[in-house]
């Protein structure tokens, strides 16, 4: 089995939007690519944690869909659910932290995102994870740009398949603008990243930075090879932006 989106989530928290989620992304990515713990992703009679935790370590993606009360669940003794060795949504994370798969926080509505003194020990890595909004009374076109994201990772991940000297341990060499994505910071500091991605962070000089989930950065490279890579790359992105217009527009 190869899920290639697993949605992690608390069912007393968000559990209608990750069904909402698992049907809009269903629909853009197919059946067989995104994993929800219902509706037949997990085989009958098969022993589910084994199940969900080989899933996880198949995947390329974790979305860990965050609501207001996702952290402070507690259970009937009033701890924290998440606080709780065995809490299934901490485990699914730690184990996609654990085999480096890429998670993407999903904020719910206002929801703010979880600061590391408030996470566990193995899953504090989440809290310098870039995330992205779902509003209620945006949902569409907050998916849409959820579905961009994962598009842009996509052709990320072939391009590393293709060749792997561009892309080694999540960190890609670019040298262009992304003009239709919100929210750049810097990988190093957290600041907001200026769009011309070619200066280093202004803050601290780092040259990494995040784009929904994906940490990328700017070195120098065989031009050829490079050259090759950004042109595919950026074709590839210009096509998912047509695709976005066109949605928008219509």
């Amino acid at each position: 089995m190869n899920k290639k989106i697993f949605i992690n989530y608390r069912r007393s928290d968000c559990g209608g939007y990750a069904i909402a989620l698992n049907n809009e992304l269903r629909k853009h990515f197919g059946e067989e690519s995104v994993f929800l713990d219902v509706g037949g992703s997990i085989t009958l009679g098969s022993s589910f944690d084994v199940e969900i935790f080989e899933t996880i370590k198949l995947c390329d993606t974790l979305l860990v869909l965050i609501g207001e009360k996702w952290l402070t669940i507690a259970d009937e003794n009033g701890r924290r659910r998440i606080d709780d060795k065995n809490d299934y949504v901490k485990l699914e994370i730690a184990t996609a932290i654990e085999h480096n798969i890429r998670i993407i926080p999903v904020l719910i509505n206002d929801t703010k995102m979880p600061s590391e003194e408030a996470l566990p020990d193995n899953i504090k890595p989440l809290a310098k994870k870039q995330a992205i909004g779902i509003r209620h009374g945006n949902f569409y076109s907050d998916m849409d740009m959820l579905v961009s994201g994962l598009e842009l990772g996509k052709v990320f991940d072939k391009i590393a398949e293709t060749d792997p000297f561009l892309l080694k341990k999540d960190v890609f060499s670019m040298s262009f603008d992304i003009d239709n994505i919100k929210d750049i910071t810097c990988a190093n500091c957290g600041t907001e990243r200026n769009k011309d991605l070619k200066i280093p962070c202004p803050l601290c000089g780092s040259k990494k930075f995040i784009v929904l989930g994906y940490t990328y950065q700017h070195e120098a490279k065989s031009f050829l090879r490079g050259a090759i890579g950004i042109g595919v790359l950026v074709l590839s992105i210009l096509t998912i932006l047509i695709v976005f217009l066109i949605r928008v527009l219509s």
